[in-house]
């Protein structure tokens, strides 16, 4: 789905890929263009922040993990996620008992990769040896 707001910036969201997401902009502005053709649409396209989903494909102890890495944040009583944040690549992720992790404040599919790549060496490293 896609919004636009008055201030001309479009937040699309429940895309499953960023060619899907692309498709849905180059739509708003076909619809933008019809309704008033004095409206500029030129404005390049900026991703700001992705959000992507992965599975770890076992349950994952969020309290060991938080214990592990600096910086985490865990309250399981105010929320069910573990946060962490990582500087290279610029993310943060929010880790589920379930295995399920978020993935945001990424700009691309490569370094969503990349993050999640450090992620998992990350949880390797600190848990596993």
């Amino acid at each position: 789905a896609g919004v636009l707001f008055s201030n001309g910036k479009v937040l699309v969201t429940g895309v499953g890929s960023l060619q899907e997401g692309k498709d849905i902009i180059a739509k708003l502005k076909t619809l933008i263009r019809d309704i008033d053709p004095k409206i500029s649409t030129k404005r390049a396209t900026k991703i700001e922040n992705m959000v992507t989903k992965i599975h770890f494909g076992k349950k994952l102890d969020l309290q060991l993990i938080s214990r592990a890495i600096p910086g985490s944040e865990y309250n399981p009583v105010n929320f069910q996620g573990l946060i962490i944040r990582v500087d290279e690549p610029l993310a943060s992720f929010i880790l589920f008992e379930s295995g399920v992790a978020v993935i945001t404040d990424i700009v691309s599919e490569a370094k969503a990769k990349k993050a999640f790549k450090k992620l998992k060496n990350v949880i390797k490293q600190k848990i596993f040896s």
